[in-house]
């Protein structure tokens, strides 16, 4: 059961942790939170460390001066202490890494601090996204490379290519906050964005 956040952050939701614990106890094997770690409590991310078979990927963008560019709104301190609970607790963590122009410096750094305080793994990834309104130009958020993937995979759509659909191939559904199935998140997401 992967938890991610299509229209916010599951760690938003006030049943989460009830919600982990009755998964668990119905013999889900692995729960996988996707999350920027900023919100709730050292307590209840110590508690949800203790909950058989969760796994927490932090989305982590950056060090403590470059974090807030792209995950606005999140406080570097409550992240540390959140993902130190977690990980002091026993939790397995990831650390993501999404690459931008202005945190692109920072990789290596962040590796280090990731495997200092114990995250599993540490995943760069180069991002295609677009900055969050009212921060910096397209043309200042991503990085050279970056763009030229981006580039690159629009020029090589073409009308009748073949999908190579990541649901299809993992045998999976998305199931949204409010109760609807869905093929994938990718489908959900353009439905809410066109609402």
């Amino acid at each position: 059961l992967q938890l991610c956040g299509n229209l916010g952050d599951p760690m938003m939701n006030p049943d989460v942790l009830e919600g982990c614990q009755t998964w668990s106890d119905m013999g889900v094997k692995k729960i996988i939170f996707d999350t920027n770690g900023g919100l709730r409590s050292e307590e209840f991310w110590r508690s949800l460390a203790k909950i058989r078979g969760v796994y927490c990927t932090f989305s982590i963008d950056g060090l403590e001066d470059t974090n807030h560019i792209y995950r606005v709104g999140v406080n570097w301190d409550k992240l540390e202490r959140n993902f130190i609970a977690f990980i002091e607790e026993g939790g397995t963590a990831e650390w993501k890494f999404l690459i931008f122009n202005h945190n692109e410096h920072q990789v290596q750094e962040a590796r280090d601090f990731a495997k200092f305080f114990g995250f599993q793994k540490f995943i760069p990834k180069m991002s295609m996204r677009s900055p969050p309104p009212e921060t910096v130009s397209l043309e200042n958020f991503m990085t050279t490379e970056g763009k030229q993937v981006r580039k690159d995979k629009i020029d090589t759509i073409k009308d009748e290519e073949p999908i190579d659909c990541k649901a299809l191939a993992l045998s999976r559904i998305y199931l949204n906050a409010e109760g609807r199935i869905w093929p994938c998140c990718y489908t959900a997401q353009r439905y809410c964005k066109s609402q």
